[in-house]
């Protein structure tokens, strides 16, 4: 059975003080929380039509940018000071504690695309999360990509 689902954009703000962009899809009665971490330089509104599905069965997802991306890109991404494994240090840590406010006693499931996946070993409170799916996280080995 399918719910209705609304989205209203959401801000946060990591523990080093960015302020991030994201927005939270949910039903009236959530029964799970769901957050999307996406793969590198992919905004928030490419994974919009998954959270309204899960929303429609009973979810509360929050999709979010990473600081330099898209809507939580701040100047010139080139010029700035970011460094890859910040968005796992603070963004994702900074989403997690967002969507646990958000969603107050509710189970995480953390939905990772690639670089999502991967920086899940620097996430200060990784253990807030109750499950994982990956989509395309490869092992990053060199000797996996075929060289000509």
């Amino acid at each position: 059975m399918t719910q209705s689902t609304q989205r209203e954009p959401t801000r946060f703000t990591t523990s080093d003080g960015v302020t991030l962009q994201g927005d939270l899809t949910s039903c009236d009665s959530p029964k799970l929380a769901v957050l999307i971490s996406a793969g590198t330089g992919f905004p928030r509104q490419f994974y919009h039509a998954i959270a309204q599905f899960m929303a429609e069965r009973g979810a509360i997802v929050l999709t979010y940018d990473y600081r330099g991306i898209a809507g939580s890109c701040q100047g010139d991404l080139a010029q700035s000071e970011i460094e890859y494994p910040d968005w796992g240090r603070y963004d994702m840590v900074a989403a997690v504690e967002h969507l646990s406010q958000a969603a107050p006693g509710l189970r995480i499931t953390h939905l990772a695309h690639s670089v999502g996946g991967h920086f899940i070993g620097v996430m200060s409170n990784h253990q807030a999360i109750d499950r994982h799916a990956f989509v395309s996280v490869g092992t990053g080995y060199f000797g996996g990509h075929q060289i000509k």
